[in-house]
């Protein structure tokens, strides 16, 4: 089939359904707004030129309860969505007896062009074709724009045609990976088949391949412990042991069977790939990137088990299951609101386990922690990181900035159904950018406040929680205690009852210390309630962050000595979450022992491991450890405590910075203080992972070591965080904390810590576009450098002042900076600011148009050696040389140097440089006339400006639409993907 010619012109038509619903014509996209007509076209594109029958179009279209006029508003529906397609694309839809058929060539559909796709790589397998192989299955992945028919609200297609393209995907990516084995390519397998597994990990055959690669690259260790995990989970979820083949590979490995290390075919796995039909469905992940690798998503599963002993709420379990089931054109959400412990998040979580089925694509929960004792809740953008990361997106993909987040949040969620549950929530400023935008997702809000905001603003209907009726109670009681125990004696039951508010929370509590004294009769348990010594100042609603204060000594009173010491010292410690590693450094314990203990307040329902190895403790703990704390421990003893556990994140950060960033300036901290043990981070990946993960701790700890006095402390964290704030943001914690940090080395009256902080600060400005701020900085500290005669502090002084005054085109204030920062530098023996002064002294003379000189000040910079990975540096003059070399029109030379800065500047982990190298890409391209390819480049390039918060976004955007085609360029496919190797 041709494409149509009028008057000599090819007119291309491009149908889409690997990703949103497509139809485009000569590159335009035709918007099909109404529902029913997107689900039918959907319905016959998925079964290209093939009849539909009327009677199936309206079953999928009207989900099996079609009206009684479904048949003449089919003819309707049809009618009007040829008008909507227009004469090109709307006359391809054809009637015939007995439906409808829509004729499309192989290329103009991506489905189609999948399905050769996967027949060429299946072929070229098992030929021994590798090349072949790989180039095929890296041009089928990339037909994926992201969830197929994510926009088409067809629970029928969704559910018939999902599972055999999920599973035709991944042996398109099990075929390309295992070609790229084949061809020696080791580590790049390695580092595409790591998160995979993480994604699936039952999956035996990317086990296996990972395995393969990881023995290859000399990781015989890893391998084998991918195995060992696969395992475990093969035996503990399913009770089965690996395949033969995985356990033949485990074999080879141990036996270090040196076929293992041959690409030919016979030492390489097999791989068997089906032949891929044109049955669409929606892949487990998102968007193919440049290159073809897939961000792989999940379905998450994130909600906390039952309340085992739920009892009563019959009336708020159907209100919500009335609101999940009202016709609407947004999202549904219900706030519950109530008094702290009468049982919000186990009405919320026993709803949710309830209706799980509804909700196919995933149920995602957090605890917001707006009422906590520590006063710091989880802000929306910490919340959306974690949501995002449960929903496949790799840590470093994750924005740095709110809005970038909720876009790229919102996208993922768009034409699914997921519930979300945000519990803890303190106001509407906090659930507002978590709520999802789709119509068929639901938000479960739990909060002590009504969120007027929300009930008002947003429409979210509100269920306010009152406490338990005497019935409920006593069936609560009755679930913990059977029936007869309650029998021999109801009036101890009533007062029990009555003593505890009917509080869910105390009822549950006091039902366990009775259990655990099971030979006590229940009025010796009321009687310690009567006590006030005992029992709360107030078990009717007083305060309610310390309501159930005695019934928390019942289960405190229960634990170990270890564990109850570090019960305690959770309630001084000022992060959301704990590790074994900080509480070691909490209690002054190693890893290995803290580990267990943690484990023992897990058990007793004391502290909640919401992910492996990572803790958290509800508010209403925290208060009361907080409180035993004061009781049973020393100031002094707590003051200790906090110090360690500051001591263990500045040390810990410092070791992880100087993996990350070698050649830059770090702290010197002198002796480690007694039983600290210092992290081993093996490489650039492992410390940043680490730096990111513990990046809202350690910005907490930076406030609370500012709050107690800690004044060393919080001028010195600030400094070990400038790898993760510059590389990963968000760059307004960078400056909050660098602005701690300066206050405390005045308050100290450390004059070398403040000329450090100010030029860190300034630092922080540039990166900010805040130049004038950053010049102010600079001119404090460059004189305290002086007097102290501090040459390294000075040069860089001396260079972030050129900077400022380069970005604010101060061109002869610039060079002057400069040239005082260069022999500085180099009388310092600094050889790393030695390279970045020349690097900026290039771009000056560039900016002024002395092109040859700035050459020269490039070519200067890079024969600077000396320095531990210069792969930032380097990447920077690169750039900046194939800028010279684009105004001087050599396009080759400069997309040559544009291409060698991506690389590198991918491998450093400089999200910011590899979105400069990328528009220096498109720049050079364009100018080249090669304008699509150019095209492809900037959009990589506005992908993770936008991400960062980078104002350079906009320069990038105006060069698109120098370019043509969109005023809004569609980067979706570049935001949730763009790798950042290492």
């Amino acid at each position: 089939m041709q494409s149509k010619i009028v008057t000599g012109a090819v007119i291309v038509l491009h149908f889409g359904v690997l990703g949103s619903l497509l139809v485009a014509v000569d590159g335009q996209r035709m918007r099909v707004p109404a529902a029913k007509q997107r689900i039918a076209v959907a319905c016959l594109l998925v079964r290209a030129n093939q009849v539909v029958a009327s009677d199936e179009l309206i079953e999928i279209m009207w989900d099996g309860a079609p009206p009684s006029s479904a048949a003449a508003t089919l003819r309707s529906n049809m009618a009007r969505l040829r008008r909507v397609l227009g004469p090109v694309a709307g006359a391809r839809i054809e009637t015939g007896s007995p439906g409808y058929v829509i004729c499309v060539a192989d290329e103009e559909l991506d489905l189609l062009r999948f399905g050769a796709a996967g027949r060429l790589t299946h072929d070229h397998a098992r030929a021994g074709n590798w090349p072949a192989c790989a180039t095929a299955a890296a041009g089928g992945l990339s037909l994926w724009r992201g969830t197929p028919l994510c926009d088409v609200p067809a629970p029928v297609l969704q559910r018939d045609h999902v599972a055999p393209l999920i599973e035709q995907r991944l042996q398109m990516l099990e075929a390309g990976l295992a070609a790229q084995l084949h061809l020696g390519r080791d580590a790049e397998a390695t580092a595409e088949l790591t998160p995979l597994v993480a994604a699936h990990p039952l999956r035996e055959h990317l086990v296996e391949l990972l395995m393969l690669a990881l023995y290859r690259c000399g990781r015989q260790a890893e391998a084998l412990e991918a195995y060992a995990a696969c395992r475990r989970l093969l035996v503990d979820e399913l009770g089965v042991e690996p395949g033969k083949a995985l356990q033949a590979m485990q074999r080879r490995i141990l036996a270090t069977d040196p076929a293992l290390l041959d690409r030919a075919p016979d030492g390489a796995t097999g791989v068997t790939l089906s032949r891929p039909g044109p049955a669409p469905g929606r892949s487990a992940g998102g968007a193919a990137e440049p290159g073809g690798h897939v961000l792989t998503s999940v379905v998450p599963q994130q909600l906390p088990g039952p309340a085992c002993h739920f009892a009563g709420r019959s009336r708020e379990l159907t209100a919500l299951t009335e609101l999940s089931s009202a016709e609407g054109g947004t999202a549904a959400v219900c706030v519950i609101s109530g008094v702290g412990g009468v049982g919000k998040t186990a009405l919320a979580v026993q709803w949710a386990h309830q209706v799980a089925d509804r909700f196919p694509d995933g149920q995602l929960y957090v605890n917001l922690q707006g009422f906590s004792p520590s006063g710091t809740a989880v802000s929306p953008q910490e919340a959306l990181g974690m949501f995002l990361l449960a929903l496949g997106v790799p840590p470093r993909r994750i924005p740095g900035e709110l809005t970038a987040q909720m876009g790229l949040y919102r996208s993922l969620l768009a034409g699914k159904r997921v519930l979300v549950v945000l519990d803890n929530a303190c106001d509407a400023d906090q659930v507002r950018p978590l709520r999802p935008g789709g119509a068929a997702c639901m938000t479960i809000v739990t909060s002590r406040s009504r969120l007027t905001g929300l009930l008002t603003g947003e429409g979210a209907r509100p269920l306010v929680l009152e406490v338990l009726t005497s019935r409920d109670a006593h069936q609560l009681l009755a679930h913990r205690l059977g029936d007869q125990r309650l029998a021999g004696d109801p009036l101890a039951v009533d007062e029990l009852i009555e003593l505890c508010g009917a509080l869910p929370l105390a009822l549950s509590v006091a039902a366990t210390r009775a259990q655990e004294c099971a030979a006590a009769p229940l009025r010796a348990l009321t009687a310690e309630l009567r006590d006030a010594g005992t029992r709360l100042d107030t078990l009717t609603g007083g305060d309610t962050e310390t309501d159930v204060r005695a019934v928390f000594s019942w289960s405190y009173a229960g634990l170990s000595p270890g564990a109850a010491h570090l019960f305690r010292l959770l309630g001084t410690q000022p992060g959301h979450e704990i590790t074994a590693a900080a509480a070691g450094a909490l209690t002054a314990m190693p890893p290995r022992q803290a580990a267990p203990i943690l484990g023992e307040l897990a058990r007793a329902s004391l502290l909640d491991e919401h992910v492996p190895g990572r803790f958290t403790c509800h508010d209403l703990l925290r208060a009361y450890a907080a409180e035993r704390s004061a009781a049973q421990d020393s100031a002094a003893q707590r003051d200790l405590a906090l110090g360690r556990l500051l001591q263990w994140y500045l040390r810990t950060a410092d070791a992880a910075a100087r993996v990350v960033t070698p050649a830059r300036r770090h702290l010197s901290l002198g002796p480690a203080p007694p039983g600290y043990q210092a992290p081993k981070f093996a490489a650039y990946e492992q410390a940043m992972d680490w730096l990111v993960a513990e990046r809202a701790s350690l910005v907490t700890a930076v406030r609370e070591a500012r709050r107690r006095g800690l004044h060393q402390v919080a001028w010195q964290l600030p400094l070990a965080l400038w790898d993760v704030f510059m590389l990963r943001g968000p760059w307004d914690q960078w400056i909050e904390t660098g602005q701690i940090a300066l206050r405390s080395a005045r308050q100290l009256g450390d004059t070398a810590a403040e000329a450090r902080v100010l030029n860190q600060l300034a630092g922080a400005y540039i990166t900010c576009s805040r130049p004038s701020d950053a010049i102010e900085c600079v001119r404090q500290a460059i004189p305290i450098n002086q007097a102290a005669g501090d040459l390294r502090g000075e040069a860089a002084n001396w260079t972030n002042l050129g900077r400022a005054c380069n970005d604010l085109r101060r061109w002869p204030e610039a060079i002057a900076a400069f040239e005082q920062a260069l022999p500085a530098a180099r009388k310092a023996g600094h050889r790393y600011v030695e390279r970045v002064v020349l690097n900026n002294l290039g771009e000056v003379h560039s900016a002024l148009g002395d092109l040859q000189r700035a050459l020269d000040y490039y070519d200067q910079s890079l024969q600077v050696d000396g320095i531990d990975d210069s792969r930032r540096l380097e990447a920077g003059t690169l750039i900046n040389i194939g800028q010279v070399r684009l105004k001087l029109r050599q396009h080759q030379d400069a997309a040559k140097m544009g291409r060698q800065a991506v690389k590198l500047s991918r491998a450093a982990g400089d999200q910011a440089q590899e979105a400069a190298a990328h528009h220096l890409l498109g720049q050079t391209l364009a100018a080249g006339g090669l304008t699509e390819e150019a095209r492809r480049h900037a959009l990589a390039a506005l992908a993770i400006y936008e991400d960062l918060g980078d104002p350079r976004a906009g320069q990038v955007r105006a060069d698109l639409q120098a370019y043509g085609k969109s005023d809004q360029p569609d980067i979706s496919q570049y935001a949730a993907s763009q790798p950042v190797a290492r």
